[in-house]
């Protein structure tokens, strides 16, 4: 972590992606080296695997109002993790971002899939790169979200994150 740090240090315009133990709570000893002790800017950091904290309000707020990024990547992902757990649902997910743009969080919000597997290929009768937009943003729009933020979200919210 601190090779990468120092990596994204030396290229400022290049976006730190950690992949996190999304059942665990690291988020304060990961930052503590990554923000803390080596002095990488947190507009730059994205926090993957936050899907399985999405219940974990105090502890996501906890990591956005250090300025960070919270990547949901499990979007869509119907499998089961050995001695982690099981990827949470669609609605859970679509709950959990929906109350963080409720509380104001939507500039440092950004979706992905975690499509890793060739199962997972639409072509092979998983749910593909098309989920997100196609099916995910359903279901945040039945929860009020309004398109503007939709396209913060897909479009705007990674664009600022790995150019700016």
């Amino acid at each position: 972590m601190r090779a990468a740090s120092l990596a994204q240090i030396n290229n400022p315009h290049v976006a730190m992606n950690i992949h996190m133990p999304g059942w665990l709570r690291r988020g304060d000893e990961v930052l503590d080296i990554v923000l803390g002790e080596m002095g990488v800017s947190p507009n730059k950091v994205s926090l993957a695997h936050s899907d399985p904290s999405g219940k974990d309000v105090a502890y996501q707020r906890k990591m956005l109002d250090k300025g960070v990024w919270l990547e949901f990547d499990m979007i869509g992902l119907d499998i089961t993790f050995p001695k982690e757990g099981i990827a949470p649902g669609v609605q859970e997910t679509a709950d959990a971002v929906a109350h963080l743009i409720e509380l104001g969080y939507a500039d440092q919000l950004v979706l992905s899939h975690d499509v890793f597997l060739k199962q997972m290929w639409a072509k092979n009768g998983g749910n593909g790169w098309g989920f997100v937009p196609d099916v995910f943003l359903a279901y945040l729009a039945e929860r009020g979200v309004d398109k503007t933020i939709l396209k913060k979200l897909c479009i705007d919210n990674p664009g600022r994150l790995l150019t700016a």
